[in-house]
């Protein structure tokens, strides 16, 4: 029989144990991140519109029903495609394709018309604090379907007046894929892609994969100022030897596109491979602004139609267009903050303290503020903390010599 001594131990033990668990959640929660809460999601557009069609975000100034919108920012969401497709709306907003034929062994070349027709703009994805949009534009093409005939597509983008959409000569670039092409645009300069034959091998150049230098694909650069519509299209290939071509469908293409989009692929080099596979179209990258005047000055009274309506957001001025007449200018959120600039309390700070892989902190303790955020070293301990981690304040040899 245990005695009473015993059973005591016994029980104090077994009380000891019950609050081990107890214990272990507590320092758990007390070592925890103070940031485990999920923010609210960050405002897309005003109270009781549509924020998306289909799997593509609408926020604003773009919006798909009436009231939902600035003016000129008016989206179609089809819903016969599945899942449904966002359309750009702007007067005088289209892709216009002409396609014709030509025959190398009729005298000139004369171009016979099949037809044309216009397309609306497809919009693909917009970023607010850039002022960018993507949207799908048409390519050019002439395709030899033997050894006479060619089938030819010339394409025309059309953003409407230079307002509030222009081409992003940052962003886009005029390319031209195949082993004899000149690709042009309405204005601007034009591209030249060849490949040389070699009558001593009947084979042609290699051409360099990931390189549109002018082997195989050639880029030029828009005209800066941004355009809101050009023609591209390309020179008649009159050169038919063999060594060109493979057999079956042999293309050569142009277009305006986004240059981090593409990277050039040797198969895509005189066949029908870059046709099949981009059937829908390529991605244009299309700027969206505002206002002629640029922004307005502190001193100035704000413009009723100023777009930069919430707090902390920042009005940026694109280069003047039209003859240096007119300056455009888009919204962001200014630094430290995030979100729509276009919406009454739409930008929003940011809790660095919570995106600590976007916003180190080297062992410091972090503390969010508004715009920022701090980072102290802890007691002992020196540097800044936000660019590599804290060093001892006292050497090691001055440590020992204390103690």
């Amino acid at each position: 029989m245990r005695s009473k001594c015993a059973m005591a131990i016994s029980s104090s033990t077994s009380r000891t144990q019950d609050l081990v668990p107890l214990l272990c959640l507590l320092l758990m929660a007390a070592a925890a991140p103070q940031h485990s809460c999920a923010s609210p999601p960050l405002p897309v557009t005003l109270p009781g519109c549509p924020d998306k069609c289909g799997n593509i975000s609408i926020p604003y100034p773009f919006g798909t029903k009436e009231g939902c919108f600035k003016p000129d920012f008016e989206v179609l969401c089809n819903d016969s495609f599945h899942p449904p497709r966002a359309f750009i709306q702007m007067a005088g907003a289209k892709i216009t394709v002409d396609d014709t034929y030509y025959k190398t062994n009729e005298d000139g070349m004369p171009d016979n018309d099949i037809g044309s027709s216009e397309w609306p703009i497809e919009l693909v994805d917009v970023s607010v604090s850039e002022g960018k949009a993507r949207v799908l534009g048409a390519f050019s093409y002439d395709c030899k379907m033997n050894d006479t005939y060619h089938a030819v597509r010339r394409q025309e983008i059309d953003l409407g007046y230079w307002m509030p959409f222009s081409m992003s000569d940052a962003d886009d670039v005029l390319m031209g894929i195949g082993s004899n092409v000149v690709a042009k645009q309405t204005s601007g300069p034009q591209c030249q892609s060849y490949l040389l034959y070699q009558l001593s091998t009947r084979k042609t150049d290699d051409p360099v994969n990931g390189s549109c230098s002018g082997q195989g694909c050639c880029s030029a650069n828009l005209r800066s100022g941004g355009m809101a519509a050009t023609e591209v299209t390309i020179q008649k290939n009159t050169k038919d030897d063999g060594g060109f071509y493979g057999d079956g469908v042999s293309c050569s293409y142009a277009m305006i596109v986004d240059k981090s989009w593409y990277n050039f692929s040797s198969p895509d080099v005189d066949s029908d491979a870059f046709l099949r596979r981009n059937a829908a179209g390529v991605p244009v990258v299309v700027n969206f602004s505002f206002g002629v005047d640029g922004c307005p000055n502190a001193s100035e009274p704000t413009p009723d139609d100023f777009a930069c309506v919430s707090n902390y957001s920042t009005c940026i001025e694109r280069p003047p267009v039209l003859d240096n007449v007119s300056i455009p200018y888009f919204c962001s959120c200014s630094a430290g903050y995030e979100g729509n600039p276009y919406i009454h309390g739409g930008c929003q700070d940011i809790d660095e303290c919570a995106r600590p892989h976007m916003y180190p902190c080297y062992g410091g303790k972090c503390k969010n503020t508004p715009g920022d955020y701090e980072c102290s070293c802890p007691a002992g301990t020196k540097g800044n903390a936000k660019q590599a981690p804290c060093t001892d304040l006292f050497p090691l040899p001055a440590k020992i010599s204390v103690a």
